[in-house]
């Protein structure tokens, strides 16, 4: 009896150090960053995992990104196109977007030149 006291005894402990264990992994995750003008096809792309966007800019904030002679205000930003970037290629492994008002919503500036400026991470696996 006492042998057997002693054994489920050793067997909780034993029992306490595994659910004690626990292991934790970081995983460091470069931002990418696109860069594309108005009337260009931005693209992103996974190798593994599916985008998740950080930062999305459509607008204009210098003059010195898509250099252009149509530009009047280097303040404008579209306060919807992030929620729409987001909406399309959140998820997936892969997207394309025409830059421009009609894609991205209402114009922030017109008669300026924008571009749409993106930056991501590949987060998680997928299957194909």
């Amino acid at each position: 009896k006492r042998r057997e006291e002693k054994r489920r005894e050793e067997k909780r402990r034993e029992e306490k150090r595994i659910s004690l264990s626990v292991t934790i992994i970081v995983f460091i995750v470069p931002a990418l960053n696109e860069i594309a003008c108005e009337g260009e096809t931005i693209s992103f792309s996974c190798e593994v995992g599916t985008l998740k966007m950080d930062s999305v800019l459509y607008g204009r904030k210098d003059n010195i990104t898509c250099p252009d002679s149509l530009i009047s205000d280097t303040g404008c930003e579209s306060i919807g196109a992030p929620d729409i970037v987001k909406d399309e290629c959140d998820g997936n492994p892969s997207c394309s977007l025409k830059v421009d008002g009609q894609t991205l919503g209402a114009d922030p500036c017109p008669s300026t030149y924008k571009y749409l400026e993106v930056s991501y991470h590949c987060e998680g696996l997928y299957e194909k």
